[in-house]
């Protein structure tokens, strides 16, 4: 499941069971080019697996704490 705009990813949630085979990389896929060219996201600082996931495929960390 994926929820987003054409600047921010609100969510993406892939059951555990289907983590890994790339349903998750297909969908971050569609999701770019609808964008319009940059997108953003946030993770909860301790969800480091969801990180290593979203700078594997392009993201970069450009912050930490919260959003105010």
């Amino acid at each position: 499941m994926i929820a987003y705009n054409e600047r921010e990813i609100n969510q993406l949630y892939i059951h555990i069971d289907y983590q890994g085979i790339g349903i998750g990389q297909t969908l971050i896929d569609k999701v770019k080019v609808q964008s319009s060219g940059k997108l953003k996201l946030y993770t909860f600082e301790i969800n480091k697996n969801a990180q290593r996931f979203y700078e594997k495929h392009g993201f970069e960390i450009i912050g930490r704490g919260s959003r105010k």
